[in-house]
């Protein structure tokens, strides 16, 4: 009898640990769709990232061409600034001038009249 006892102990922890292994089986079945699900995932982020890259390379140049068109903008406007600022004494130089002309102008007018 104590034998057949230790026959259905053994047989109940076979079937347990049978039990188990088809779990663990099921499990592990379930961790590889995961994993595969992943790498599909991670996949994709990939070519997100390079899609990224791209347009993150993009952008540099155009800032880079903005920064050359800025820095050329910058050039004209101060060669602008400066050849206004010298029309500006100029000007100011020829209203001098033709006041002085006139007041001699007028000198001259009088003593003929």
């Amino acid at each position: 009898m104590e034998n057949e006892k230790f026959q259905q102990a053994v047989l109940e922890k076979l079937e347990t640990l049978t039990n188990d292994f088809s779990s663990l089986r099921t499990d592990f079945s379930s961790l590889r769709t995961d994993v595969s699900g992943l790498k599909t995932d991670v996949s994709s982020l990939k070519d997100q990232v390079a899609g990224l890259d791209r347009r993150l390379g993009r952008l540099e140049e155009s800032v880079t061409h903005i920064q050359a068109e800025t820095a050329g903008l910058l050039e004209f406007r101060a060669e602008t600034k400066e050849a206004l600022e010298n029309l500006t004494e100029t000007q100011s130089v020829l209203s001098q001038v033709l006041g002085e002309h006139e007041v001699q102008i007028r000198k001259i007018i009088r003593r003929i009249v």
